[in-house]
Order: structure tokens, then C-alpha cells, then sequence
């Protein structure tokens, strides 16, 4: 800033320009954000069907069939052909049947995902776990105007709360900021709410919170009886002393 005090006043006309210029090309930037978040929207509705067919397998609702199963793994991969082939009709021959129960669709499948995937690994606690076992589906739900989204958390019956569905919508805005737009830097979300949780009874941390803290009192509470006991008969032996 001190620099720029000292420029040529030309120079500083200049700059002016440029700065005019730099606005008018955040405000291109935004309108691009915006058909970003359209574009979004757009093909969120050809995901859908995919998503909904990855709910039935997850779920075990339904069982892919040979050929959408078809899919290599590392050890195939390293295989020629002949010697896959050759693998495979080895491991028929050694297959025997088991007593193993069967097991539906893909179990805390969500679960699994929370705990492996970077950003969203630091965010679960151990006493989110039991929780999230009983997560079957996450949607999406794209909200064109005003620009936002809404997250759904499908749960299957359990003995935490019992939403079957809880909500989280984010309201986003996507204008360059009148006092600072040189700091734009895309869409940002500005509010968010998410819905009532309908905990069944000593489930929710913070009835555990709350027995702690009556817990606590209820120990002040005998810790100050037992004093004012130790008082109370502390004085009486003063006095049968002063009598004595």
C-alpha cells in the first residue's frame, strides 16, 4: 500500500483500470460457478439410478449377476488369460460346500466408507460407530435456485432414535463479495440447519451428560452433608470439653 502511494498518479489510473477489469472477471468467474452447479444438477439425475441400484445391492434387495460381477482383481490382473482360466476352474474343484451363514448385501458398508476415506476418517468417534452401522443409503439432493443441497442419512430400524431419515441442507451463495470481492473464490455455503433428532430414552450424549452432572451433584451434595456432619460434631466436642 505504502508502494503504492508513491506511483505516478498515471499509474495509479492505471491500476484503477486493472482493478475495474479484475471485477468484471470475478463476476465472469461466478456466472461459470453457476452453470458449474447446473451442470451438476443435470447429471446428478442420470447418477440416480445408479445410486438406487448400488441401495438394492448394499441392502441385499438384489443380487448382481454373473456378468455385473464381472470386474478383475490385482492377483487377475498379473494372469494371462490361459493361466486365469486354468485358476478358475481350479478353485471350482476345491470349493466345497460350507455351513457359513449367509450373508446379506454388503454389511456397514457406510460404516467402512466413513472409516477409510480421508476427509471424513477424523470426523467419526468410537461412540459414532454402533451408530453408523445402521446407515444404509446417503442421497443427494441438488437445489438449483437458490444454489444449495440437501444430505439424507437413511437408517434402518435402531435402538438409537427413531428418524428413519435424518437431513442436513446447506444454503450456498455464489456472488462475489461488495466489500472484498477480490476474495471470491467460487461458490461458499453460508447457512446450514439439519433436522430433529428423535433420540429414544438414555441414547443421546447428552442425557449421558446430564446423568454425569446429577451424578456430580448428587456426590457435592453428601460430600457438604458429611462436612457439615464432621462440623456440626466438632463443635459438640468443644463444648463437652469447655464443660469439662
Amino acid at each position: 500500500m505504502d508502494k503504492l502511494q508513491t506511483l505516478p498518479a498515471p499509474v495509479k489510473r492505471r491500476i484503477k483500470a486493472l482493478k475495474k477489469l479484475q471485477l468484471e472477471a470475478t463476476n465472469v468467474e461466478a456466472k461459470f460457478f453457476e452453470e458449474v452447479h447446473d451442470l451438476e444438477c443435470k447429471y446428478h439425475k442420470l447418477y440416480s439410478p445408479l445410486y438406487e441400484k448400488r441401495f438394492t445391492i448394499l441392502t441385499g434387495a438384489y443380487e448382481p449377476n454373473e456378468d455385473e460381477c464381472q470386474w478383475p482383481s490385482d492377483e487377475e490382473e498379473e494372469l494371462s488369460k490361459d493361466l486365469d482360466n486354468k485358476a478358475k476352474i481350479e478353485e471350482k474343484k476345491e470349493e466345497a460346500p460350507t455351513s457359513e451363514i449367509p450373508v446379506k448385501g454388503i454389511p456397514e458398508f457406510w460404516l467402512t466408507v466413513f472409516k477409510n476415506v480421508g476427509p471424513l476418517c477424523d470426523m467419526v468417534q468410537e461412540h459414532d460407530e454402533p451408530i453408523l452401522k445402521h446407515l444404509v443409503d446417503i442421497k443427494t439432493i441438488f437445489i438449483e435456485k437458490p444454489m444449495g443441497f440437501v444430505l439424507e442419512f437413511h437408517f434402518e430400524a435402531n435402538e438409537y432414535f427413531s428418524n428413519t431419515i435424518l437431513t442436513k441442507e446447506y444454503d450456498m451463495k455464489c456472488v462475489p463479495d461488495e466489500d472484498d470481492p477480490f476474495s471470491f473464490e467460487g461458490p461458499e455455503i453460508y447457512r446450514c440447519r439439519g433436522c430433529t433428532i428423535n433420540w429414544n430414552k438414555g441414547k443421546n450424549d447428552e442425557d449421558f451428560d446430564d446423568e454425569e452432572e446429577e451424578e456430580d451433584d448428587e456426590e457435592d451434595d453428601e460430600e457438604d452433608e458429611d462436612s457439615d456432619n464432621k462440623d456440626n460434631a466438632k463443635i459438640a466436642n468443644d463444648k463437652n470439653c469447655k464443660q469439662q
